[in-house]
């Protein structure tokens, strides 16, 4: 019997018009597989359309447009090319109309290290970004004898383009220079300027011990002082190699076989990693022969205290040069504990000479120390890792329908504030977090929006829910967890006058009065006084819900703050009015208080020391709890600031890197950045952070502000979905600011989607100031425009939206200031009933998660 397999194509279309809405005449549309890296060209028509047939698949789409006859492209306005999206195709597809932006000149010139122009050098320009590229280009372009970016005319300088662009360098052997590149955002006529180095070109044969050729794999270039291959790396074909380096450096030559891709080399007697001596790179040209040793099987078994084994358990193996450089690969363990390839069959890894073998259990055990171990491998080996493992509390969440609620956070927690844990419910619904071992433990259930930074969804379930205790002495499986459906609560705040009041914080709080610990949201209002989650005015929720709500100009949140308790059935507005001044002993009543809300009688517990601090990282447990990070992380001083490499990097981890006064500018300094990593992590990365300068690279200057320095943050393999939160530290050299400027005027700002964008920054002490990002870019540190009065304020209202703290839940009047103050020791913040914890990841609405016992 035979099969026959028909492969079917559909309709791509559209209508391309300029800015002014007129149709593009010319040009082509290309669509590039993002899989296959194949592409089909569309002829877009006088009038601006273009049709053509595809398979099935994910395609990159951008528009070029038509050269003249002496190659040149047109100065009409239009974007000599232009990144129209990403797009699934499974079916006919009709785009409709779709506008291109106005464009802009862009020119640039091509100098070496030394800043000498040089001459005809090829230049590609991509529209986008080129880490997310999988897209068509201009080329064609070269540069004349002052080494200005020149058309195939050899006089029209630049193109036009708009948005994010990649300018690309190609290395060129005969000259002797590296590939390099840069990126940018064109939002006016703009000059870049692209320098490059001179290189090694380091080729030689890759062989087995007995001579015979390895005719496939990778071979990777790894810079000594970077721990990671800053992209240097290329195919072993025909048993030969090569690979470009920037000249006059040390480095590690690494052989890396590629079974991921070609199964056959799993079992072939050949290492799938391995690390050869020292190369130092002088010049131009240098060869390089690698003799690979025969390999021999390494089995490894990851198993807990018990003896049950580990599955999905973290390997990182990695081959160690001569000198202690190394350069690995990662791996996971199947049902049985056993390290196994990316097949899911074959168990076990063909290895050589000295390793070093790093296991980390899987990501719910965020608690659990990783091992690191080192082997000579010179025969088969069989190793077995056993870790002492936690309890864990797994189940399933559902929809009241028997919905599966895949990517619902899952909180852990116990009554003592030292333990906190979260995972991520998977597409199934299914999910396993980490517990404390205690009989008192809260489970909780957060709905997350559309993407990983906004808070719940309007499809009327709940957007939170503390679900039940769970005894933890144990694994124990909780079976299925139904989220109810939740109803729209809005609720609005006001002055006496009835006027929005902006700035509010608003937290909303879940009541199980079955658990110690409830969940809460918390957030702030906006100009026209609402609470916004997911994006949108209120929250969708069920139930006996706490709203706390304390005015913007509040000294503390809590001691001015008005609470109300509420039974949620179906959809309602609540409405609270503060007064624009308040007595200093007294709390303000809502306009729609609840009578029958009972009295609390844990007035006098005491809160525990231990509770999570304020700021905008995230906070998962107490600093004694906090396990050992396997992050490697590499800082080095480079000629403009510093470089920075980080392997290991798992879901959920976290560390500071402190640049030691490598980062250093006129007037400022860069001291440290710290990382909180969300679920979906990189594995690893590289950055680069430049020294403050008095001109920025690659935007235009701040405009509505004055500028002290700037500085800029590239990074390669990291980018803003990996990341929960950024914290940059820095100084400032505060005589510099004037006599009518003060420390609280200094601001961060970060150049993104084509504007410079304010960063909530704090002033620490003697000048050295925190700020939150939620990228990489260009930064300038700067004054605002502000008043002093009103900078404050703005920095108060954003400390309250983020901080961590305990807030009373009780409706009754707040003690008298005089009688509080005579507790040494103790705030409004320490008073028993309602503890915030920080978010799990930063949410556009503002909101996180918070912590509250009864």
């Amino acid at each position: 019997m035979s099969t026959t397999t028909t492969t079917s194509t559909s309709t791509f279309e559209g209508q391309l018009v300029n800015a002014n809405g007129d149709p593009v005449s010319g040009g082509e549309v290309h669509l590039t597989n993002t899989t296959t890296d194949t592409f089909v060209v569309a002829e877009v028509t006088s009038n601006g359309n273009f049709s053509t047939d595809v398979y099935a698949g994910t395609y990159t789409v951008v528009y070029v447009q038509d050269t003249s006859t002496d190659g040149t492209y047109p100065r009409d306005g239009i974007p000599d090319t232009h990144l129209l999206g990403e797009y699934t195709i499974e079916e006919p597809t009709n785009l409709g109309e779709i506008k291109l932006p106005g464009a802009y000149v862009l020119t640039a010139d091509v100098t070496d290290e030394s800043e000498n122009p040089i001459l005809g050098a090829d230049v590609n320009v991509f529209s986008g970004f080129f880490d997310s590229l999988h897209s068509s280009l201009i080329s064609g372009l070269t540069t004349d004898e002052s080494g200005q970016l020149v058309q195939a005319d050899g006089v029209t300088q630049g193109v036009e383009v708009a948005g994010d662009v990649t300018l690309q360098l190609v290395e060129n052997r005969e000259q002797g220079y590296m590939r390099t590149r840069t990126e940018t955002t064109v939002s006016e006529d703009d000059h870049l300027t692209l320098s490059t180095e001179k290189g090694t070109w380091v080729d030689g044969t890759v062989t087995k011990k007995d001579g015979t050729s390895i005719t496939s794999g990778r071979v990777t270039i790894v810079d000594n002082h970077a721990d990671g291959p800053r992209g240097r790396s290329g195919p072993v074909e025909d048993g030969t190699y090569m690979v470009s380096v920037p000249r006059d450096s040390q480095y590690e030559v690494v052989y890396r076989q590629l079974s991921e891709i070609d199964p056959s080399t799993i079992r072939d007697g050949v290492p799938a990693i391995y690390a050869d001596s020292q190369l130092a790179a002088t010049d131009r040209e240098q060869t390089r022969d690698l003799s690979i040793p025969d390999s021999h099987v390494f089995e490894l078994t990851v198993i807990d205290q018990h003896g049950e084994p580990i599955e999905g358990a973290n390997v990182w193996i990695n081959s160690v040069a001569n000198d202690g450089s190394d350069w690995g690969l990662h791996m996971n363990t199947n049902a049985e504990g056993q390290l196994v390839h990316d097949d899911g069959e074959t168990t076990g890894i063909e290895l050589a000479g000295p390793v070093e073998v790093t296991v980390q259990p899987p990501d719910q055990y965020s608690g659990t120390t990783s091992k690191t171990f080192n082997y000579q491998v010179d025969g088969p080996m069989s190793e077995e890792v056993t870790f002492d493992l936690p309890p864990t509390i797994s189940g399933t969440v559902e929809t009241s329908a028997g919905d599966p609620l895949g990517g619902e956070y899952v909180i852990a927690r116990d009554d003592s504030e030292e333990f906190i844990r979260f995972a991520e419910a998977q597409t199934d619904g299914s999910f396993t977090v980490e517990a404390p071992g205690t009989a008192d433990t809260s489970l909780s259930f957060v709905q997350m929006g559309e993407s990983d930074d906004v808070l719940g969804k309007r499809d009327g379930i709940a957007d939170l829910y503390t679900a039940q205790m769970v005894d933890t002495a144990t694994d124990t499986d909780v079976g299925v967890v139904t989220i109810p459906n939740g109803h729209l609560l809005e609720i609005e705040v006001v002055d006496q006058d009835g006027t929005p009041v902006e700035g509010a914080t608003v937290t909303v709080t879940h009541d199980n009065p079955e658990v110690v610990d409830d969940t809460a949201v918390r957030g702030s209002t906006t100009a026209d006084g609402k609470f916004i989650s997911g994006g949108e005015p209120g929250i969708e929720v069920t139930g006996t819900i706490d709203i706390l709500v304390a005015p913007p100009d509040a000294e503390d949140p809590q001691t001015d703050a008005q609470s109300q308790t509420i039974t949620v059935e179906d959809d309602r507005l609540e409405t609270f009015t503060l007064e624009t001044s308040t007595d200093s002993g007294t709390d303000e009543t809502s306009d729609e208080t609840s009578d029958d809300e009972p009295p609390t009688d844990d007035s006098e517990e005491s809160p525990s020391d231990d509770a999570p601090s304020s700021g905008g990282a995230p906070a998962s447990q107490s600093d004694d709890s906090t396990p050992t990070n396997p992050v490697e992380v590499t800082i080095d001083e480079s000629e403009t600031g510093a470089s920075l490499s980080a392997k290991k990097v798992l879901s959920g981890s976290s560390f500071t890197a402190d640049f030691e006064s490598m980062v250093e500018g006129t007037s400022s300094s860069v001291d440290s950045i710290s990382f909180d990593f969300s679920f979906d992590s990189p594995g690893q990365f590289e950055m680069d952070v430049s020294d403050p300068a008095e001109a920025p690279k690659h935007a235009p200057e701040l405009a509505q502000q004055s500028a002290l320095e700037y500085f800029e943050v590239e990074t390669t393999n990291l980018e803003a979905e990996n990341l929960d939160a950024v914290v940059f530290t820095f100084t400032v050299d505060t005589t510099l600011l004037g006599e009518d400027v003060s420390a609280a005027d200094v601001t961060l700002y970060r150049y993104h989607d084509g504007s410079w964008q304010e960063l909530e920054t704090a002033h620490i002490e003697d000048g050295t100031f925190e700020a939150t990002s939620q990228g990489f870019s260009e930064f300038a540190i700067g004054v605002s425009s502000q008043s002093q009065s009103e900078s404050e304020t703005s920095t108060e209202t954003d400390e309250q939206t983020t901080e961590t703290s305990t807030v009373t839940d009780t409706e009754t009047e707040v003690s008298p200031v005089d009688e509080t103050s005579t507790q040494p020791g103790t705030t409004a913040e320490e008073m028993p009933g309602f503890t915030a914890f920080t978010a799990l990841l930063a949410l556009l609405c503002l909101a996180f998660f918070a912590r509250r016992q009864h």
